[in-house]
């Protein structure tokens, strides 16, 4: 497994792991189409394995 910086590229993978960690929540409507963005600096981090995005931090 490889963590790294998110990159624009990532975006399908970071939104499909964002809907299922919300998927049994109260939060669980809160679909996003697109991966916002900051206004300010933050760390964008998310965990890789086998090409694939697994994990956001």
């Amino acid at each position: 497994m490889e963590i790294r910086e998110y990159h624009s590229n990532d975006e399908v993978g970071w939104l499909r792991c964002r809907a299922l960690s919300f998927l049994h929540t109260a939060y669980y409507d809160n679909v996003l189409r697109e991966k916002e963005h900051y206004k300010n600096p933050s760390i964008e981090l998310i965990a890789i394995e086998d090409g694939i995005v697994v994990g956001l931090l």
